[in-house]
C-alpha cells in the first residue's frame, strides 16, 4: 500500500519532543548565532521581543495554539471514548466503512446480476477486493476495540491486524494500477489470475519487510511511555515509510504522465479521465504522507497532523474511490438496459418492421478499435468520443460531424483504430447517428458530393467505408447482423449492411464505390423476391395458421368469462371467511377466559379445603408410615396459603381456620414425640447410632415442620440431639484413645536415643565381654513407616480389643493415625447430617457442630498431648506433622470447614515437640567427645555419620510426601543439624595423623551421606547439593595431597614459573633453567611407577570402589593439566636451548598408560 498510517492509531505517543532543528535564516546565520528552536516557546518570546517584524507563520510556530494542534495530532490516537476501551480514532475509521459496507450490501443485487451477465473476470475480481478490504478494515477496527492495553499479547495482535489490512489495501491498489495499465490485453481467467497473484506476491514481499522492521527495531517515535497503552505500530521505522510513500508517488506520477508521452503510440492505455485523477489523488496523498514521515524522522512532530488527516483520508474513502470511479457507473448501465452488457442490442418496441435482432445475452461481437466490454466500463471515456474520425470529423455518442473543412486543407491524418460507428441508446431506445458535411462551394471551387471525394482520394488513407451513398440525414443504428456487421436504415427505410471486413477489401482493390453499391442493391433484390417467393408457396399453411389462432382467441375468451364468474364468486366467500374468523376469535377468547377463572378458582378450593382423609391419617397413623408423611406436607402447604389469604383478607379463611390448628397442634405432638424417642434409642449400649440418623434423615421434613410452626420446641429436639450426641461422642473417642495407645511398642525411643549417642558394651560374663548394642534402627530411619502417607492413610482403623487378642504392638504414628482418623470419619458424617436435618449451613453449622464436637476434641487434645511430650522420636513426630495436613486436605475436599481450629492446635503442639527433640539431637553431636571414642576415629565412616544420613533422608522423604518444597521450619532444623555433623566431621578427621588420611576420612563420610540421600530422596533438596560441593572440594585437596609426593618438584616449577612468564620478568626465569634438567630426568625415570603407587594408594583408601575410581581419574586428569602446563613452560625462549628438552616424555604416552587405570565397570 501507497498510503502508510501512524500503525496503531490506538496507542499514545508519549510525551512531545521538541527537537531543535530549524535554524535561523538571515543576519543570524551569517553572524554566527546558534540555530533557534522555532517550536521551541522561550526561543519565540525572545524573538517576539528582539524583532517585531517577524511574519505571522514564524509568529505561529511555538506559540500555545500551535502547541495545543500538535498535542491534539498526538492525543487523537489514543483519546478514549469516557472509561470505556473504544477510541475516537477506531471509530473515526469504523463508521464510515460501516455505511459503506451497509451499501454494498443494498447494491448487492445489482452487483450479482451484473456478475452473471459479464463474461469477464475483470468485474468479479474488482468487487471482491472491494468487499474484502472493507470487511478487513470493520474487524480491525472492532478488534482493536475489544482488546485491552493490560493484556500481553494484545500489542502483538493489534499489529498483525494492522499488517493484515495493510497487505489486503496494498493488493487492492496494485490490481487497479495494472488493469488500468493493462486493460487492453487482460480479459481472461487466466489473467486475471496471474495479476491477482503478482501483485499479491509484491504485497507479500512489501509486509514482510514491513514486519521485520516493525518486530525487531522500534522507532523512537513511537514508543510509549505509559504502561497502561500498547506501543504505536510505526509501519517498520520513518525510514521505510518515507520511502515507500516516495517509490508510489513516483509510480502513480509516471502513470498520470504516460498519455502525454511516445508510449501511447505503442501501448493501448486508459482513455477514462477519472482513472488519471485516481492517480493523482493517490500520488498527492502519497506525497503529504511522505512529508509527514519526513518531518518525523527528523524530530519535528508536526509532521504528525500530515500523517493523521492523510491517513484518516485513505482507510475511509479509499474503497469508495475505487467502487464510484471504476464500478459505479457499470452497475448504473447495467440497471437502465435491461442487464445487458455494453454494445449488445434487443428489440425495441418502434422497430415493428425491422425484425428480431440478435439475442444480447448469446451474441457480443468485437468490432475494430474496441476491446473488451469490461473494461470499455471500467478504463474508457463515458460516452465520449474514442478517438478523431479522419478527414476532421469527431465522434460523438449521439452523432458524427464534420468540422472545418480547412482542417481537411491542413492533412489532418485518419485515426485508423477508430470505429465505423459509436453509439449509445437513446431513452427510447433508439441509436441515431448524424453524419453533417460541409459541402460549400468554395470547397474547391464548386459543389461536389462527398462520394465525389471519397473517390478522388487514395484508398490507404482510410480503413473504413459504407455499403450505400452518404447523405445529409439521419441514420438510425437498427442492431447487428449475422456476422458482426452494423445494420443502419435511412429516411427511405432502406436497409444498409455493413461489413467492415468486405468493405475494407473493396476499398483496398481500387473499385468504383458506385459499382459496388449498385450491385450489392441487386443482390438485395434478389435476395427480396427470394424471400416474396418462398411467403407465396407457403400461403396455405399461413392461412391455416391463421385459422388456429381465430379459434384460440374464441377459447381464450370463453375461458375469461369463466374466471370472471368465480371472482365474483370468491368475492361473497371472502366475506363469509372474515366474518366467521371474528366469530371464532371472539368465542376462543371467551374459552380462555373461562379455563383462566376455572384454573385459579379449582386450585384455591383445593388449596382451602381440609379433607377427610388428611384428618383420618394425622390424628390416627404412625407417624414413621409415609401417608402421614405425604399428609403432612399436604397440612404444611394449607398452613402457608391459609396465612397468604388470612393477609388478602379472604372470607373463606374463617371456615377452616379452627380445624387446620388443631390439626396442626395434634401432628406437633406426634412429631416431637417420635423424634425424641429416635434420639433417645442413640443412647442403647451396642447400638450404632448411625442407624437411627438414617431414619431421621428419612423424615428430616418433620424437623422442618416444627422449625416452620413452632421454634420453641424446634430448639427442643435440638438441643436433645447436641445433648445425647455430644455424650457418645466423648465416651467412644475417650475410651477408644485409652485402649488403642497402650497398645504402643515398649521399645520406643528414649531420651538416650539422640545422634550424638555412643553405643555401649555390657560384660555378659567375669572373663568375657560381649557387645550389647540397642537396635536404633527404627529412631533414625524411615522404614516402612512411610506407607502411612500413602496407602495407609485411610486404611482400617486399628480395632483394640483384636489386636490385643492377637497380641499386636503397634508405633505411636499407627496409633495416632487410627485415632485422627476415626475423628476425621465421625466428624465428616456428623456435620453432614446436621447441615442436612437441622438445615443449617455457613457459621451456623459450624457453631452446632462445635456444641456437639467441643467435649471430644478437648479430650482428644489432651491425650494426645501427653504421650506427645513423652515422645522422643523425631521421624515419628514429623510423620504426625504430615498426617495432620492429609487429614486437613481430605476435611477440605469433603467440605467439612469445622476442624480447621483443631488441625491447627495439634499441628502446634507436634512443631513444639519436634524443636525440642531436634535441639536434644543437635546438642548430642555437639557435645560428642571424639578423644573418648570407642573405637577410636579411622577412614571409615563413622556410625554418627551413618545415623544423620538416616534420619535426614527420612524426613526429606516425608516431605516430598506431602508437598514439593521443603517447608521453612523443617529446612531450618536440617541445615542447623548439618552444621553440627560437619563440625564433628573436622574433629574426628583432626584425630587422624596423616593429613592425607584426614581429607580420606571426610571424603568417605561424604559420600555415605550421598549415596543414601540420592537413593530415597528423588526431589531437589539443599542438603544434596550442599554435600556435594564440599565433597568435591574436598577431593581436589586430597588429589593435590597425593600428587604432591610423587611430581611435587614438577608442580613447584609450574606454579613459580607461569607468573613471571605471564609478568613478563625474562631475567628472573633464567636462575630455573639449572633445574629443568633434574626435574625432566627425574619425571622420565619415575613417572610410571609414581602413577602405580597412586592407584594402589587411593584405591585402598576409599571404602566405596566407584568413589575411588573418580578420585583416582580426577587425580590424573590434575596430573595431565600439570604436565601440559610444564611442557607449554619449556617452550618459552628462556628454555629452548636446555638439552633436557629432548628427553622430555610425550603426554600422548602419558594419556595411553593412564587409561591402562580406567575401571571397567
Amino acid at each position: 500500500m501507497s498510503v502508510l498510517s501512524p500503525d496503531n492509531p490506538s496507542t499514545s505517543l508519549g510525551l512531545p519532543r521538541l527537537p531543535p532543528y530549524l535554524e535561523t535564516i538571515g543576519n543570524a546565520s551569517l553572524s554566527g548565532a546558534p540555530p533557534i528552536d522555532w517550536f521551541d516557546e522561550r526561543s519565540y518570546l525572545s524573538r517576539a521581543a528582539s524583532n517585531e517584524n517577524h511574519t505571522s507563520s514564524v509568529t505561529f510556530f511555538g506559540s500555545p495554539a500551535h502547541k495545543t494542534i500538535r498535542n491534539f495530532c498526538k492525543q487523537v490516537l489514543v483519546q478514549r471514548i469516557g472509561n470505556y476501551r473504544v477510541r475516537y480514532w477506531d471509530l473515526a475509521i469504523l463508521v464510515p466503512n460501516i455505511l459503506f459496507f451497509l451499501f454494498l450490501i443494498i447494491k448487492i443485487g445489482q452487483v450479482r446480476q451484473k456478475l452473471r451477465q459479464s463474461r469477464s473476470p475483470i468485474f468479479k475480481a474488482f468487487f471482491i477486493l472491494v468487499y474484502t478490504t472493507t470487511v478487513v478494515n470493520i474487524v480491525r477496527c472492532l478488534v482493536s476495540m475489544s482488546i485491552g492495553a493490560t493484556n500481553q499479547v494484545g500489542e502483538i495482535v493489534d499489529k498483525v491486524l494492522w499488517l493484515i489490512l495493510k497487505f489486503f489495501l496494498l493488493s487492492a491498489e496494485l490490481c487497479v494500477l495494472t488493469f488500468g495499465l493493462l486493460f487492453g490485453h487482460l480479459d481472461s481467467r487466466t489473467s486475471i489470475r496471474n495479476v491477482l497473484t503478482a501483485t499479491m506476491f509484491i504485497s507479500l514481499i512489501h509486509l514482510a519487510l514491513q514486519s521485520v522492521l516493525e518486530f525487531a527495531i522500534k522507532d523512537e517515535h513511537y514508543v510509549v511511555e505509559d504502561p497502561t497503552e500498547f506501543n504505536l505500530y510505526a509501519h517498520g521505522g520513518m525510514g521505510f515509510w518515507m520511502i515507500s510513500s516516495g517509490v508510489f508517488v513516483i509510480v502513480y506520477s509516471m502513470a498520470c504522465l504516460l498519455p502525454y508521452t511516445c508510449i501511447r503510440r505503442f501501448v493501448t492505455l486508459p482513455a477514462k479521465c477519472s482513472f488519471y485523477a485516481y492517480c493523482l489523488m493517490l500520488a498527492l496523498l502519497n506525497a503529504a504522507q511522505m512529508i509527514g514521515a519526513a518531518l518525523i524522522l527528523t524530530d519535528c512532530l508536526d509532521g504528525m497532523c500530515i500523517v493523521d488527516l492523510t491517513t484518516f483520508a485513505y482507510f475511509t474513502l479509499y474503497t469508495p474511490l475505487v467502487y464510484f470511479v471504476f464500478l459505479r457507473r457499470s452497475l448504473n448501465a447495467n440497471t437502465s438496459n435491461g442487464g445487458g452488457p455494453l454494445f449488445s442490442y434487443r428489440k425495441q418496441k418502434d422497430e415493428a418492421t425491422t425484425g428480431d435482432l440478435p439475442d444480447a445475452a448469446t451474441y457480443y461481437p468485437r468490432f475494430s478499435g474496441l476491446t473488451s466490454p469490461s473494461y470499455d466500463d471500467l478504463f474508457d471515456c463515458d460516452g465520449g468520443a474514442r478517438t478523431r474520425f479522419g478527414m476532421g470529423a469527431t465522434i460523438d455518442s449521439d452523432f458524427y460531424q464534420q468540422t472545418d473543412l480547412d482542417q481537411m486543407r491542413s492533412g489532418d491524418p485518419f485515426n485508423y483504430s477508430a470505429p465505423l460507428m459509436m453509439s449509445q441508446r437513446t431513452p427510447d431506445s433508439t441509436v441515431t447517428t448524424h453524419v453533417d458535411f460541409d459541402c460549400s462551394p468554395d470547397y474547391h471551387g464548386g459543389v461536389n458530393s462527398f462520394e465525389e471525394r471519397i473517390v478522388s482520394m487514395k484508398p490507404s488513407h482510410y480503413d473504413v467505408g459504407s455499403t450505400h451513398s452518404f447523405g445529409t440525414g439521419p441514420r438510425h443504428l437498427r442492431g447487428l447482423g449475422p456476422n458482426g456487421t452494423l445494420i443502419f436504415t435511412d429516411e427511405n427505410d432502406v436497409y444498409a449492411e455493413v461489413d467492415d471486413e468486405i468493405v475494407r477489401e473493396a476499398l483496398e482493390s481500387g473499385m468504383d464505390l458506385r459499382e459496388y453499391s449498385s450491385k450489392l442493391e441487386e443482390q438485395l433484390k434478389s435476395a427480396h423476391r427470394l424471400a416474396v417467393h418462398d411467403c407465396i408457396e407457403q400461403a396455405d399453411k399461413l392461412a391455416d395458421l391463421h385459422i388456429e389462432l381465430t379459434a384460440c382467441d374464441d377459447a381464450f375468451a370463453r375461458l375469461e368469462e369463466m374466471l370472471v364468474g368465480f371472482q365474483s364468486e370468491l368475492g361473497t366467500i371472502s366475506s363469509d371467511m372474515k366474518r366467521l374468523q371474528q366469530q371464532s376469535v371472539e368465542i376462543n377468547q371467551q374459552l380462555n377466559n373461562r379455563q383462566k377463572v376455572r384454573g385459579e378458582l379449582s386450585q384455591f378450593v383445593d388449596d382451602m379445603v381440609v379433607p377427610q382423609t388428611m384428618i383420618e391419617v394425622i390424628l390416627d397413623r404412625e407417624v414413621g408410615e409415609r401417608e402421614f408423611l405425604e399428609q403432612l406436607h399436604e397440612l404444611q402447604h394449607k398452613l402457608q396459603f391459609l396465612k397468604a389469604q388470612e393477609f388478602k383478607e379472604a372470607k373463606a379463611v374463617a371456615d377452616v381456620q379452627d380445624v387446620i390448628e388443631n390439626l396442626k397442634y395434634k401432628a406437633m405432638a406426634k412429631v416431637r414425640e417420635w423424634l425424641l424417642l429416635k434420639i433417645s434409642s442413640f443412647k442403647k449400649p451396642l447400638t450404632n447410632y448411625q442407624i437411627p440418623q438414617g431414619a431421621l434423615l428419612k423424615n428430616r421434613f418433620f424437623y422442618e415442620f416444627l422449625l416452620a410452626n413452632d421454634r420453641q420446641v424446634a430448639r427442643e429436639v435440638r438441643d436433645e440431639y447436641v445433648d445425647t450426641i455430644s455424650k457418645i461422642f466423648f465416651s467412644y473417642f475417650k475410651t477408644y484413645a485409652s485402649r488403642l495407645f497402650r497398645l504402643q511398642l515398649s521399645d520406643a525411643a528414649t531420651k538416650d536415643d539422640l545422634l550424638g549417642a555412643e553405643d555401649t558394651v555390657k560384660a555378659t560374663g567375669f572373663f568375657s565381654s560381649k557387645p550389647q548394642v540397642r537396635n536404633r534402627a527404627t529412631v533414625f530411619s524411615l522404614g516402612t513407616r512411610e506407607s502411612l502417607l500413602s496407602f495407609d492413610l485411610l486404611s482400617p482403623l486399628i480395632v483394640p480389643h483384636a489386636a490385643q487378642q492377637a497380641n499386636e504392638r503397634f508405633q505411636f504414628e499407627s496409633l495416632f493415625r487410627s485415632v485422627q482418623y476415626a475423628l476425621v470419619d465421625h466428624s465428616s458424617h456428623e456435620f453432614l447430617f446436621i447441615s442436612d436435618f437441622f438445615m443449617v449451613s455457613g457459621q451456623a453449622a459450624i457453631e452446632l457442630f462445635s456444641q456437639i464436637m467441643m467435649r471430644s476434641i478437648t479430650c482428644l487434645l489432651k491425650s494426645c498431648e501427653e504421650r506427645i511430650l513423652a515422645n522422643y522420636d523425631a521421624i515419628s513426630l514429623y510423620l504426625c506433622i504430615c498426617l495432620c495436613a492429609k487429614y486437613s486436605e481430605l476435611m477440605v475436599e469433603r467440605g467439612i470447614p469445622a476442624m480447621d481450629g483443631y488441625w491447627d492446635t495439634l499441628t502446634r503442639m507436634l512443631w513444639h515437640r519436634f524443636d525440642a527433640v531436634m535441639q536434644l539431637h543437635n546438642e548430642s553431636v555437639r557435645g560428642v567427645d571424639v578423644k573418648k571414642m570407642i573405637p577410636p576415629p579411622d577412614t571409615r565412616p563413622h556410625y554418627i555419620i551413618r545415623r544423620y544420613a538416616e534420619f535426614t533422608c527420612a524426613l526429606l522423604v516425608c516431605s516430598q510426601m506431602i508437598r514439593k518444597q521443603v517447608e521453612s521450619k523443617l529446612q531450618r532444623h536440617l541445615s542447623r543439624q548439618q552444621s553440627e555433623v560437619e563440625q564433628l566431621l573436622n574433629r574426628l578427621s583432626a584425630q587422624l595423623p596423616n593429613p592425607s588420611d584426614r581429607l580420606v576420612c571426610i571424603i568417605n563420610n561424604y559420600d555415605l551421606i550421598l549415596n543414601i540421600l540420592e537413593e530415597r530422596v528423588t526431589c531437589e533438596s539443599k542438603e544434596k547439593s550442599s554435600f556435594w560441593e564440599l565433597q568435591q572440594t574436598r577431593v581436589s585437596d586430597y588429589v593435590e595431597a597425593m600428587l604432591r609426593p610423587h611430581f611435587g618438584e614438577l608442580i613447584a616449577f609450574v606454579n613459580e614459573c607461569e607468573p613471571l612468564i605471564e609478568q613478563g620478568h625474562t631475567q628472573l626465569l633464567i636462575r630455573y633453567s639449572e633445574k629443568v634438567t633434574g626435574i625432566v630426568r627425574s619425571f622420565s625415570a619415575n613417572w610410571k611407577k609414581s602413577i602405580d603407587a597412586i592407584n594402589k594408594e587411593i584405591l585402598q583408601s576409599f571404602t566405596n570402589f566407584k568413589n575411588g575410581t573418580n578420585i583416582l581419574q580426577a587425580a590424573f586428569t590434575q596430573l595431565v593439566q600439570y604436565y601440559h602446563r610444564f611442557s607449554k613452560v619449556l617452550s618459552h625462549e628462556v628454555f629452548s636451548d636446555n638439552a633436557a628438552l629432548k628427553e622430555l616424555v610425550n603426554i600422548h604416552h602419558i594419556m595411553v598408560e593412564l587409561k591402562k587405570y580406567k575401571p571397567v565397570y
